[in-house]
C-alpha cells in the first residue's frame, strides 16, 4: 500500500518557513520587512492545497498588508515600498483580469518603480 502525502497547508505552512528563514537571516531592514511580508503571505495563504491567480494576489495583498504596520513609508519615499506597493497592485489587477502571466507584470511594475 502507498503512503499519500497530505499537501493541506502547505503553502501556508512553506511561506511561514521563508519568513521565519529570511527574519533570522538579516541583520538590517530588508529582513524584518520581507519576513513580514512573507510571513503576511502566508496568513492569506488560507490552508488549501490548490492555489490559483485570485489566491496568489490575495496573499500578495495580506503580505503588503503585514508590512504596512511595520512601516510608514509609502511610494515616493525611496524605500522598498516604491516596488512593493506597485507589484502587488499590478498582481492584483492581473488577478481580476485573469491573466496567467502574472510574473512579467509584477516583475515589470519592479522595475519600473525602481527606474523613477
Amino acid at each position: 500500500m502507498a503512503d499519500t502525502v497530505n499537501y493541506e497547508g502547505l503553502v501556508k505552512m512553506l511561506l511561514g518557513e521563508v519568513a521565519w528563514a529570511v527574519m533570522g537571516t538579516d541583520g538590517g531592514a530588508t529582513g524584518p520587512l520581507f519576513g513580514s511580508f512573507f510571513m503576511g503571505m502566508s496568513d492569506g495563504a488560507g490552508e488549501g492545497e490548490n492555489l490559483d491567480c485570485v489566491g496568489l494576489a490575495s496573499m500578495f495583498e495580506a503580505g503588503l498588508e503585514c508590512v504596512c504596520k511595520r512601516t510608514k513609508a509609502q511610494v515616493g519615499d525611496k524605500t522598498i515600498m516604491d516596488a512593493m506597493i506597485p507589484a502587488v497592485k499590478e498582481v492584483h489587477v492581473a488577478a481580476l483580469y485573469r491573466l496567467y502571466d502574472v510574473r512579467s507584470r509584477c516583475f515589470a511594475s519592479m522595475y519600473l518603480a525602481g527606474s523613477r
